[in-house]
């Protein structure tokens, strides 16, 4: 279903295939629609669950990468069957990399330009 730290997993929904991706771009997605600072609230959420107007926002979020042309009352429609797959992206994404593997791209060094 997922990838250790790719946040990505997919899902069906009514006989179709989705993939969700929380990446960075995601998480500015959500912020933009709850108004909040994305890590703050996931770190609040085991305290305050997630509403459902929070849940479906994330849950859009996760689908603009792979199926833009998804809007919130879509992505709304889809919670219940994605449920299960977005816990796994989002689990992916917040993992700790293993020993040893850095981000694709990361400098080396910490010098400037």
């Amino acid at each position: 279903m997922s990838r250790r730290g790719e946040g990505e997993a997919s899902f069906t929904f009514k006989g179709a295939a989705y993939r969700l991706v929380i990446d960075f771009n995601a998480l500015a997605d959500f912020e933009d629609q709850i108004g909040e600072n994305a890590f703050a609230r996931l770190d609040r959420s085991s305290e305050v669950p997630l509403t459902a107007v929070e849940q479906r926002a994330f849950l859009w979020a996760a689908l603009r990468d792979q199926h833009p042309q998804i809007d919130l009352r879509g992505a709304g429609k889809m919670v219940k069957a994605g449920r299960l797959a977005f816990r796994a992206a989002l689990a992916s994404f917040l993992a700790e990399p293993e020993t040893g593997e850095e981000e694709e791209g990361e400098e080396q060094s910490g010098g400037g330009k």
